[in-house]
């Protein structure tokens, strides 16, 4: 049958469901459709982020805040005459300049060289966790006391104490066993090592130590 043979209210009834039809959004459809019945592929890209969250977190060194004031004294100086006193008042320059000078001093290379020398930042102790290393400044059982390297290359080395009096060095494939305070020399270079008494003794606890060029480490410092 037609469409003509409808009555023309039927027709007008009949389109104007059809326009309401087509114009509604089903929102409850499109939730179900794209959130609801995907539900693993959410849980498992949020745990997988978690874990690359939890491991970035454990790689990271812990990093601790240090602020200072520095005073700046200037020496006591003879002004002689009333003249030179108010030439000296007058011109500021020169004093003005002074703790910019200090601050260039601080933050120059040769200065930060001397700290690195004088703190024995070159050598770097550390211990390894499952994803991560940890820094041990002044709080390692074993401590290098003397060293001269045949290379800077395989700087490296594995330390691993046995008892009271004794160690085992390893770098590689190499290991050997010394007595504290006992200069030795091996296809690496020379070295003396003792105990740290104020560190905590853990027998054949794995320990790491790194020879860096005080030079390389002062740049860095330097940098940041």
């Amino acid at each position: 049958m037609r469409d003509l043979d409808y009555p023309k209210a039927i027709l007008l009834n009949s389109s104007v469901n059809t326009s309401n039809s087509e114009g509604s959004i089903d929102y409850w459809g499109l939730f179900n459709r794209y959130i609801l019945s995907k539900w693993y592929v959410y849980l498992l890209c949020g745990s997988f982020f978690t874990a690359l969250a939890y491991v970035y977190y454990k790689k990271q060194q812990p990093v601790y805040a240090i602020t200072s004031k520095l005073l700046i004294r200037e020496r006591q100086t003879e002004y002689g005459s009333a003249e030179d006193f108010l030439n000296r008042s007058i011109n500021n320059s020169s004093t003005s300049e002074k703790p910019t000078n200090e601050i260039e001093i601080l933050s120059s290379f040769s200065f930060m060289n001397a700290v690195v020398n004088d703190l024995k930042l070159g050598t770097r102790y550390y211990w390894k966790r499952q994803f991560s290393e940890l820094d041990a400044y002044q709080g390692f059982p074993v401590v290098v006391d003397t060293f001269n390297l045949n290379s800077i290359e395989n700087t490296s080395f594995t330390i691993k104490p046995v008892d009271e009096h004794s160690f085992v060095f390893s770098q590689g494939s190499f290991v050997a066993t010394y007595q504290y305070g006992q200069f030795f020399t091996n296809q690496f270079g020379k070295f003396r090592f003792h105990r740290n008494s104020n560190a905590q003794f853990i027998p054949a606890a794995s320990m790491h130590i790194d020879f860096i060029d005080p030079m390389v480490v002062a740049r860095n410092y330097q940098k940041n």
